[in-house]
């Protein structure tokens, strides 16, 4: 089933979005009131209650596939365009969506909506398989051999947080309009990773390894909080996609892995002996 095409409605009657976001030190900060209905865009929003009736019978929504240019346009700041009850129902279908991908997280223009925002959820203790992204994206893989675990990780998540230089942690859900994120520092490090709209492949991508996020939540209110290690790596990566990024635009292509000979061959958090075997330097 094809996403409706809801971007080709709003290029060209609206301004590119202005990810500038800044919240200084605060956790939380004041609230946007988005829902004054003031900016609600009545065409936009019947349009994205068919493509949530649209959906398929589980509630599931398609994930556009690489080449499609929505995946290509700077998205539009989050200012209030859908309606309350039309902007949380397309949450849920959204974070549905992702987790059964599964995924750690999915923005607006995988499932055709190019607005500014997107969901993101990890956990240590869930017992799926890490990085199960793009988040709507897929860090990692597919099973612990392709995520560089030989076990459950759900048998000692503490040492295997302590140990994997991944660093990955807690990341309860969010919904993060108008994200931004500045990097704390000038370490980087470099792993594997993939995403839903370029399916079954993966490949090595350098990402900041300490950022400062910032976002609105979908009641309006401003966070800011520093986030390292993976689920800064999933933050930076469904950021990256509102303004039309895909991962592997900065990837080294030279890593490219079938998600098969990700688990066959380069399962090793750290992918030293792939870059020394597939020619390309981290």
């Amino acid at each position: 089933m094809r996403c409706a095409r809801v971007w080709l409605r709003l290029w060209g009657t609206n301004s590119p979005c202005d990810a500038s976001l800044i919240v200084g030190g605060m956790q939380r900060g004041k609230k946007t009131m988005f829902f004054q209905g003031k900016h609600v865009d009545k065409k936009l929003n019947r349009e994205v209650e068919r493509l949530l009736k649209s959906s398929r019978s589980d509630g599931l929504l398609p994930i556009v596939a690489a080449g499609d240019p929505v995946l290509r346009q700077q998205s539009m700041k989050y200012t209030g365009q859908l309606s309350e009850k039309t902007l949380k129902k397309l949450i849920a279908a959204m974070r549905t969506t992702m987790l059964e991908a599964p995924g750690v997280g999915l923005a607006g223009p995988q499932v055709g909506i190019p607005l500014a925002f997107a969901v993101v959820e990890d956990h240590v203790d869930s017992g799926d398989d890490y990085g199960d992204v793009d988040a709507g994206d897929d860090f990692g893989g597919d099973d612990d051999e392709a995520m560089g675990s030989d076990s459950d990780p759900t048998s000692d998540s503490d040492e295997m947080e302590a140990e994997d230089p991944r660093e990955f942690a807690e990341f309860p859900f969010h919904t993060i309009i108008n994200p931004h994120y500045e990097p704390l520092g000038s370490e980087t490090r470099s792993f594997y990773e993939g995403c839903l709209s370029v399916p079954g492949f993966q490949a090595v991508r350098r990402r900041w390894l300490d950022v400062n996020a910032t976002w609105q939540d979908e009641d309006g209110v401003e966070h800011s909080e520093r986030l390292r290690g993976w689920p800064a790596r999933i933050f930076q990566h469904e950021t990256d996609h509102l303004s039309g990024e895909l991962y592997i635009d900065k990837a080294e292509i030279r890593s490219l892995s079938s998600d098969d000979n990700l688990g066959e061959y380069w399962w090793e958090p750290v992918p030293a002996e792939a870059a020394k075997t597939l020619g390309f330097t981290l």
